[in-house]
């Protein structure tokens, strides 16, 4: 017996075609940098704008590069750079014990 109208030799249904995997444009490979944010210090100097960061408890270490600095939190005048960072949208809270 044929197969039916719509149907291959072998009696199987064509499959319906597939949809093309349109991949979306990236403008970059690399993750979204974080916001600068800054810090005030307590000894005067001026303020400085920092990008790549980590925080401790006791110590800010600024990464550039290959180049590690390490900024001790008793240098930083803490409260002004918080509310600083506030004030432009840009969450910046020392860790607590226990976070």
């Amino acid at each position: 017996m044929p197969p039916g109208p719509g149907y291959d030799q072998q009696g199987y249904a064509p499959m319906p075609p597939r949809p093309e995997y349109q991949p979306q444009p990236s403008s970059s490979s690399e993750p979204p940098a974080q916001p600068e944010v800054t810090l005030l210090f307590k000894d005067g100097r001026p303020p400085q704008q920092v990008q790549n960061y980590a925080l401790t408890q006791t110590t800010l270490y600024v990464f550039d590069g290959a180049k590690r600095r390490e900024i001790p939190l008793e240098q930083l005048d803490l409260e002004g750079t918080e509310k600083t960072n506030r004030d432009a949208g840009i969450d910046f809270q020392v860790p607590t014990e226990g976070q």
